[in-house]
Formats: structure tokens, C-alpha cells, sequence
């Protein structure tokens, strides 16, 4: 379902956002700890580093995607082929109605 880029792209920038985050984090413990040594200890507890979770499709879910897509698909083109061949057979009741309704006025004109 994804392209081999498409997927190359997502685990770069899930990797970058892991280096970031593990980045920003040393520097804060940097910072926290020049803080302590230059000042009192603080009363409240450190706070704990972010950490984001990035769920990657597995590869089940992405077949059971596309299956679900191409079953859509069918399904929509059937009820296209369904409502075209309504539209006929309304159409042609509509002309056959009319024919039976003409030859009907002609037989009562031939009578009168």
C-alpha cells in the first residue's frame, strides 16, 4: 500500500524525531544539572523527558488496507453497472408505456 519511499521517508523523519527528542533531553539535563551546582537543590522532583511513541503500520494492516480498498472499488463499480441498468429498464418501460398508450388512443379512435 505505502511506496518503498514513502516508508524510507516516515522511518527517516521517526528517526529524527528520536534524535531530537534525545537531544533536547541531554540538554535539559545539562541545563538541570549546571542549575544545581551554581544554586540550591530544587524541592520538587526533576521532570521526566517526553517521549513520543510513533506506530508504524505492520505489513497485515497494510494488506487488509488495500484489500478493503479494492473490495470499495468493486463494490462501487458494481452499483455503477447496477444504477446504469436501472436507467435502461426505466427507459424502457417509459417507451413501452408510451406505445401502449398510443396504440390504445388509435383503437379508441377507430371506434367512435
Amino acid at each position: 500500500m505505502f511506496s518503498s519511499v514513502l516508508k524510507k521517508s516516515l522511518v527517516t523523519a521517526a528517526a529524527g524525531a528520536v534524535v531530537l527528542q534525545s537531544m533536547s533531553t541531554v540538554q535539559a539535563e545539562e541545563t538541570t544539572s549546571t542549575k544545581n551546582n551554581n544554586s540550591k537543590l530544587s524541592i520538587y522532583d526533576e521532570p521526566e523527558p517526553k517521549r513520543i511513541v510513533i506506530e508504524s503500520p505492520t505489513k497485515l494492516e497494510e494488506h487488509v488496507a488495500y484489500a478493503h480498498k479494492y473490495a470499495n472499488d468493486a463494490l462501487n463499480e458494481g452499483k455503477a453497472h447496477v444504477d446504469t441498468l436501472h436507467g435502461h429498464v426505466q427507459s424502457f418501460e417509459n417507451d413501452v408505456r408510451g406505445i401502449v398508450i398510443k396504440q390504445l388512443k388509435e383503437i379508441d379512435i377507430r371506434k367512435d
